[in-house]
């Protein structure tokens, strides 16, 4: 459920083992696999990739904290939670301001 983009069998991709669930008598343990980079490691290359949206589309975007999850993984290809990780970041480093249509580069 944490997948953002088309894989299939053989694809080599980095990522980190998220959680291990023994298994139930006699039944192998379960291991979740997260692709990408874990925490904020992922977020520094998210914010990075919003940042670059925002100068194509003339600085400005119309997606915020009250944007649908499926409409930020539609244009942006993430989570909400790392959209939101990622803006709060931006916001914090001034690069970016909230505005009533969504997200604006900070001027």
């Amino acid at each position: 459920n944490e997948v953002y983009r088309p894989i299939g069998i053989g694809d080599r991709f980095p990522g980190f083992v998220k959680k291990i669930t023994p298994g139930k008598s006699g039944e192998p343990a379960k291991i979740d696999v997260v692709l990408g980079k874990s925490g904020y490691q992922r977020v520094e290359d998210e914010a990075g990739k919003i940042l670059r949206l925002l100068k194509e589309h003339g600085g400005s975007l119309p997606y915020g904290d009250h944007s649908l999850p499926e409409d930020i993984y539609a244009f942006f290809g993430m989570s909400k939670k790392t959209f939101k990780m990622s803006i709060g970041r931006l916001f914090r480093d001034r690069k970016i301001v909230f505005t009533r249509e969504g997200i604006s580069l900070a001027s």
